[in-house]
């Protein structure tokens, strides 16, 4: 369910739109997906790591497990993306803890193929080629958009929004009644009911 925020209207109308991703809420969320991208990505690449470390420089096997490292980590990475959509109604790990989701601007989900061109062609290929440049520009370009997109999301045509749900920050805890405190509570009602 996705979090309204109410804004004035042209016409002095009040209107109901979603509630943007602030870049408080988006730069963790990016961070604690791109640590888990590289952290799965490290674990599959590992046994191909192992295999060509044990196994003398140009050798078939030292070829051979570079390759299967090399393929491994590639595989991890859209890899992650698919899984956790799929598991997390079309979320990455760090959008859905941070109540986060990406949508089409006309209001419906991306296909998994505009996400995996977001997150992979735009985000990985494009930091690659600017030297980070891009992530720079687009967090400016989000900054001074109504609707907080960033280049990526321009491109591929998402908007990035709040969503009731994930995990939520919790208030204090009001302390509770005592087991005393119940029982006199109880025998009070008990007594204004007996003398009506």
């Amino acid at each position: 369910m996705l979090t309204m925020q109410e804004r004035p209207a042209a016409a002095g109308e009040m209107t109901t739109e979603p509630e943007f991703g602030r870049l408080r809420r988006r730069v963790p969320a990016f961070v604690v997906d791109w640590t888990l991208v590289l952290m799965a990505g490290l674990v599959a690449a590992l046994p191909g790591g192992v295999v060509a470390d044990g196994a003398p420089a140009g050798s078939v096997v030292y070829v051979l497990g570079s390759v299967a490292s090399w393929l491994g980590f590639v595989a991890a990475v859209p890899g992650y993306w698919l899984a956790s959509w799929r598991w997390l109604d079309g979320r990455s790990v760090g959008q859905w803890l941070l109540g986060l989701r990406v949508l089409r601007t006309s209001g419906g989900r991306p296909s998994a193929a505009r996400l995996l061109g977001r997150e992979l062609g735009l985000k990985l290929v494009a930091q690659a080629v600017s030297g980070g440049l891009w992530l720079s520009v687009g967090a400016l370009v989000a900054l001074s958009d109504t609707r907080r997109r960033g280049l990526h999301d321009r491109v591929v045509d998402t908007v990035v929004v709040r969503e009731a749900g994930g995990v939520q920050r919790r208030g204090p805890v009001a302390p509770s009644a005592t087991n005393d405190q119940m029982i006199q509570a109880e025998a009070a009602v008990g007594d204004a009911h007996a003398g009506a």
